[in-house]
Parts: structure tokens; sequence; C-alpha cells
């Protein structure tokens, strides 16, 4: 009997360490995501003063969920991740309650754009997470000793981890799972452009090709970059279009006003470029990736169909992914 409650025990730590683990990568995927959901935390709370802090803030608790997870299915530090563990799952539980009573018109984040919850789904999720920590942990049992190389095996993991969260600010997440996706037909209103006569302009998104540089914080970016991305728009015969939420002033440009949050759920770089085929949002890149590009390729891209660009970005976007969470939880069930 002994044994088969030492198993539960562990099973139950296993499964809240996946959970945190997982939330936790789906997070760190995407750290702008990430950040407008912290964001919307603070001022909910009536903290907006810390915005500034907002990604810091976003980033710090993704890695904590991961790391948390990571030991919990690796075992190794039972009583200090027992601890680190309610508090987090405390803090989650008191702060989703707030959103059920309040109903603010905002996201939990749990599980960043991939899974989008309810109010009252994230509070009784993070209870069931309470009730399994409690079958885990109470009465707390020491637990064996672990072998060092389990040790050094979760090390190496909170370092593949933390790999990853950079490669996540370099390049755009793994898998777009914003409301303006590739593979997105758009429809007018959905992106609003305005010119600086006050005019909307979303047609010109919607008809022909037209190569969209956008930027939702317009004082980091550069004027020289901008006009490199459009003189290689222009070697590949391919229309640009330049909007910013802000000012940003460019030698003979006209740049549209477009809402910061849209500017982010259509591509998370900064600037970001965004291939529009017939109204449909075809391919992303961040800046840095499309210059790497030559006119040749660039070319090739606008002549392909945009459907079978989407499918091959999501194929490869997926199976990139997949393969990073495999050898992670492979490693970890060493």
């Amino acid at each position: 009997v002994m044994k088969g409650h030492g198993f539960l025990k562990r099973l139950c730590a296993f499964v809240l360490g996946a959970v945190f683990l997982v939330g936790g990568l789906f997070k760190l995927m995407d750290p702008v995501g990430s950040a407008l959901v912290m964001e919307s935390y603070f001022n909910f709370l009536h903290i907006g003063f810390l915005r500034g802090l907002a990604t810091f803030a976003a980033l710090f608790f993704n890695l904590l969920e991961c790391f948390v997870g990571i030991c919990l299915i690796s075992g190794i530090w039972v009583r200090v991740m027992r601890n680190v563990t309610l508090a987090l799952l405390s803090l989650f539980t008191v702060l989703t309650l707030l959103l059920l009573i309040f109903n603010p018109d905002m996201d939990c984040g749990c599980f960043g754009e991939v899974v989008h919850m309810t109010h009252l789904q994230s509070f009784l999720k993070n209870i069931v997470l309470l009730v399994i920590w409690t079958v885990a942990f109470v009465p707390y049992v020491r637990q064996h000793y672990r072998p060092l190389y389990r040790k050094i095996i979760s090390g190496v993991a909170c370092v593949f981890v933390a790999g990853f969260g950079i490669y996540s600010f370099m390049k755009l997440p793994l898998l777009d799972l914003t409301d303006l996706h590739t593979g997105k037909e758009l429809e007018e209103g959905m992106i609003s452009i305005v010119d600086e006569n006050g005019e909307y302009a979303d047609d010109r998104l919607l008809r022909g090709k037209v190569l969209l540089i956008s930027s939702y914080d317009p004082s980091s970016v550069s004027e020289e970059s901008i006009a490199e991305i459009r003189k290689l728009s222009k070697s590949a015969g391919l229309r640009s279009i330049v909007a910013a939420s802000g000012d940003l002033e460019l030698e003979d440009v006209t740049v549209y006003r477009a809402d910061r949050r849209t500017l982010m759920s259509l591509n998370r770089a900064n600037p970001g470029v965004s291939f529009i085929s017939g109204g449909q949002v075809a391919q992303k890149w961040t800046a840095r990736e499309f210059l790497s590009l030559d006119k040749e390729e660039l070319s090739e891209i606008v002549k392909t169909d945009p459907s079978e660009l989407v499918l091959d970005e999501a194929i490869d976007g997926r199976r990139r992914f997949e393969v990073f969470a495999l050898v992670l939880f492979v490693m970890l069930l060493f």
C-alpha cells in the first residue's frame, strides 16, 4: 500500500511538472505575447506604471515555470519545489479568482496563444492543480536520494530551455497562433491603417501582393533598416507599405498609423515584415530574416501560391517545436 501511495504522489508531482513545463514553454515561445498579457495584468491591478517591466516580468515567470516543471518531473530538490510550486499556484489562483469576480476583457495567458480559457476555466484549472499538489506533497514524504546524473541532466535541460528562450527573442514564434496568423484571410477593418490625412486605406492591403512593414515600437526602429527592406521589396517588383503605431519619420515615405496590438498580432517582430497576397497573410519575417533573402529568393516567394507558403511555414514551425519538446522530455525521462 505504501509503495502504491508513493507512486501516486510521484505521479501527481510529474503531472504538475508537465503542466508547468508545457505552459512555460508555450509562453516562452512567444515573448511579445507574454509581455502583452503581463501588461494586461498590470493594468488590471492598477499598477500600469510598471508596464516598462512587462517583458522582464514575463520572461522571469516563464523561465521559472519551466525550471520548476523540470525539477518536478526529475524529482530533484523536492522540498524546495514543493514550496515554490505552492507559492506559484496560490498566486495564480488568487489572480484568476479576481479575474472571475471582476471579469475584465483579457485572457489569463495560462498557456499563451495555444489554449485560450474563460476566467472560470482558468480558476477551476488552478483549483484542480492545487488538489494535485496536495496529493503529491501532503503529508510530505522524504524522497529517496536522487543520483547526481539526474541533477546534471536537469541542469542541462534548464540551459536547453534558456537557449530556447533566447532563440524565441530573436525569431518569430514557431507556432503562429495569433488572430492574424499566416493563412488568415483579411477583411475590411481587420488591420485598419490610416494615412496622414486621417483617411482609412485598408483597401491597399487587400488588393494584389503587398509587403507590409510594421512597427509597434517606432522609437526602436532605424530608418536605414526600413529603407533596406523597401529596396529589396522593390527589386522583386513587390509593393511595400509602412505602418506604425506612433511617430515614425521616413524621408519620402508615407507612414500609415495602425493600432499597436493589431500590429503585434500581425507580426511579433519590430520591425516586422509580412507578405500579404490577395488579402491573405502568406508569410512573415523579422527584419533580419527578410534582409537575409536575395532578390531571386524573394521573387520566387512572390510567385509561389500563398496557400503553399502558409502550409510550408506551418509544417516547418510545428516540426521544430515538436522536435525541441520531444528532445527535452526524453532528456528528463532518461
